[in-house]
C-alpha cells in the first residue's frame, strides 16, 4: 500500500516540478498514453505477481503467535513509515527531473532536444526507479 502512494507519488512529482520549471502553463511533459499505461501496463506486473505469490501464515501459527495480525498494523502501517516513504519520492522525483533536465540543458541530445524525447527519457527513469524498488 505504502508503495502505491510512492510510485503515484514519483510520478505526478516529476510532472509537477516540470510545471513549475514551464510556469504553469498546463503542457504536460508525459505524452498521454504514457500517463494511461504508467499504471496498467508498467507498473501492475510486481503488485500482481506479488499478490499472485504471496502466501497466508497457517493457521496454527496464527493462532501460536497473535501478535503477527498487530504487527503489520503498528509497525508497517504508522505516520513515521508514511512520511518516510513520501520523502523517498519527493527526492527521487527532484533527482529524477534535474538529471534528465541536465542531461538536455547540457545538450547531450542536440538533434531531438524537445519536448516529447524530455519527457519520455524522464518517463523512463520512472519506470525504471518504480520497477526496481517494487521487486
Amino acid at each position: 500500500m505504502l508503495a502505491t502512494f510512492w510510485k503515484e507519488m514519483l510520478f505526478y512529482l516529476t510532472q509537477a516540478c516540470y510545471q513549475r520549471w514551464n510556469g504553469y502553463t498546463g503542457t504536460s511533459v508525459y505524452e498521454s498514453w504514457s500517463i494511461s499505461m504508467f499504471n496498467t501496463l508498467f507498473t501492475s506486473l510486481p503488485v500482481i505477481f506479488l499478490g499472485i505469490f504471496e502466501k497466508d501464515l497457517a493457521a496454527p501459527t496464527l493462532l501460536a503467535v497473535p501478535e503477527l495480525y498487530v504487527f503489520n498494523r503498528k509497525s508497517l502501517f504508522n505516520i513515521k513509515t508514511y512520511i518516510a516513504w513520501i520523502s523517498r519520492a519527493v527526492v527521487q522525483a527532484i533527482l529524477v527531473f534535474y538529471v534528465t533536465f541536465g542531461l538536455f540543458e547540457g545538450g547531450y541530445f542536440l538533434k531531438y532536444n524537445d519536448l516529447f524525447p524530455f519527457g519520455q527519457v524522464m518517463f523512463t527513469a520512472v519506470v525504471v526507479f518504480v520497477s526496481t524498488k517494487l521487486q
